[in-house]
């Protein structure tokens, strides 16, 4: 009796154990491109092995965007018509393998250029209002700057740049100032968006960009 006792713990342990240590887990998950509408996510490859893959807009993966399974021993996997300047989050683990853990990683896509709904060009000032594109509104920030006839490496003396943070869920933002400028002066007028992923910077993949237009005479 003993002896069976015995078997059957033995028998019952090296199950978990086997289990526990060939549990294959995912390492070196990355994003290897990031553009305003796609991405492309790999990870090392476990070998033999087909992946649960799931992408979603939301960090709590709820109401997921793509829920599949890629082909064996497939380790990468892309996504198209995304939308621009939204966070996607991303989980991958092996499929059929219980004990694989699922890895998750999760972006931003880049932003797009806005759009420019409407200026108005004083002697001394610019008012211009723009819309967030193809961008999500949601907390968008948007620049308006100033440049020497469309050439933004040479600034007027007088260049400025105006930002507005739209913290709400509103479509347009509020017209952006741009004040201190030179009477009867040709400005060229450049809007972007600042890519979420780096708050430190801003950048789009595009530029709107009003060419030739002059200041009043005062």
């Amino acid at each position: 009796m003993k002896f069976l006792l015995l078997t059957s713990f033995v028998f019952v342990f090296s199950l978990f154990y086997a289990r526990s240590s060939f549990a294959a887990q995912i390492t070196g998950l990355s994003y290897t491109y990031v553009s305003s509408t796609s991405l492309t996510i790999t990870w090392n490859n476990q070998g033999g092995a087909a992946y649960r893959t799931l992408l979603s807009s939301f960090a709590a993966f709820t109401n997921p965007i793509v829920d599949g399974i890629t082909p064996m021993d497939s380790n990468t996997t892309s996504y198209l018509n995304l939308v621009p300047n939204t966070s996607y989050a991303f989980l991958v683990k092996v499929d059929g393998d219980p004990d694989s853990t699922r890895v998750p990683i999760s972006t931003f896509t880049l932003a797009v250029s806005p759009g420019i709904v409407s200026f108005q060009i004083f002697g001394t000032s610019v008012s211009v209002t723009l819309s967030p594109g193809l961008n999500t509104t949601n907390y968008l920030t948007l620049q308006v700057t100033t440049g020497n006839a469309g050439n933004f490496d040479v600034a007027l003396s007088s260049s400025v740049r105006a930002t507005g943070a739209n913290n709400t869920e509103t479509v347009v933002l509020s017209a952006l100032s741009l004040n201190a400028l030179t009477p009867n002066t040709t400005y060229a007028f450049q809007a972007r968006a600042r890519n979420a992923s780096d708050p430190t910077v801003f950048a789009s993949s595009g530029t709107t960009v009003i060419l030739g237009t002059t200041t009043l005479a005062v």
